[in-house]
């Protein structure tokens, strides 16, 4: 088995989405963000709400990543659409849904692309994705996703936040390090990875 230091990718230079991250990204997101598997979760029990009537329609994963998000609602047999802008990430998520019809991962890069036709989507789910497209950009993508929802379509947006005060954020931060530390990332590790986050996040 593998120590937590053997698993996980810590960058060197500036984070990116390359085939380094993409081979260990599930496991790192158990480990950097508090309670996900609970957040995945409660993603997936409030976008089943969009379809409660019986309804059938699109479910759209903005940023699908490896499409982890996604897996729920293709075991349910809903239309599922991944969009991804890194092609490491892509494959990974085409290859978990190669012989599963009803789901299709298209590259994408949302700051200037939108696939999605107007009224076609029941769900859109965006999980940790904006934080990553430039302040300006933001609004004309959830332009494009309120475009695309039908009438009782819901959008998820799932963010990470900061606080307006300073000692509230330190306080938030140093619970955040703690629990990456329970997780087996050492001190030299969170350092890192915050450096790369610079500029980025």
């Amino acid at each position: 088995s593998e120590s937590p230091s053997s698993v996980g990718h810590v960058p060197n230079g500036r984070w990116e989405f390359d085939e380094s991250v993409t081979k260990c990204f599930d496991d790192m997101l158990w480990r950097s963000i508090p309670d996900y598997m609970h957040m995945r979760s409660l993603v997936y029990e409030m976008g089943k709400r969009a379809f409660d009537g019986g309804q059938r329609g699109l479910v759209v994963d903005v940023g699908c990543s490896t499409g982890g998000a996604l897996s729920p609602f293709a075991d349910a047999g809903h239309e599922c659409l991944g969009l991804e802008v890194s092609e490491p990430m892509r494959r990974a998520a085409a290859e978990r849904y190669a012989s599963r019809p009803n789901v299709r991962i298209v590259g994408c890069d949302l700051r200037s692309e939108w696939p999605v036709k107007p009224d076609s989507a029941r769900l859109v789910q965006s999980v940790l994705t904006l934080q990553f497209v430039p302040v300006e950009r933001r609004p004309r993508i959830l332009r494009n996703v309120r475009d695309s929802l039908v009438d009782g379509g819901m959008l998820i947006l799932v963010e990470k936040v900061m606080s307006d005060d300073a000692d509230a954020q330190d306080v938030l931060v140093d619970a955040y390090h703690a629990m990456k530390r329970a997780h087996g990332y050492s001190a030299e590790d969170i350092e890192a990875k915050r450096l790369a986050l610079e500029g980025v996040l």
